[in-house]
């Protein structure tokens, strides 16, 4: 999240929180699975996994704006009905053209 493209994907307007800790919000929406995908033929498996962890945080960030949510909480990995290990870790799934990650997370404002 602290990558160069990720932040031009959040803007100045939306805040991001992984694994369990999250601020004090006075509305919520979900928690919602976000999952997206990246073509592994051009790139290699770790820069596939980081474009489509890049491609779910542009989703998520989308529906916050569209459903006028200004932070993004417990943002964990999902893959096979299970958490990642590690709150902060995330599980990508390779297969022979695509890289796809799931992220779990809900929407919250503090107004």
């Amino acid at each position: 999240m602290t990558s160069p493209e990720a932040k031009a994907i959040l803007g100045p307007d939306i805040k991001v929180y992984w694994g369990i800790q999250a601020p004090e919000y006075s509305q919520r929406y979900g928690p919602d699975d976000y999952s997206d995908e990246a073509d592994i033929e051009k790139l290699q498996s770790e820069e596939a996994c980081k474009q489509a962890v890049l491609k779910t945080l542009s989703s998520m960030v989308q529906e916050a704006k569209t459903r006028n949510f200004d932070s993004i909480i417990k943002i964990r990995s999902f893959l096979g009905e299970q958490f990642a290990p590690a709150a902060t870790d995330v599980e990508c799934q390779l297969n022979k053209k695509t890289a796809s990650v799931t992220l779990r997370s809900s929407l919250a404002s503090k107004k």
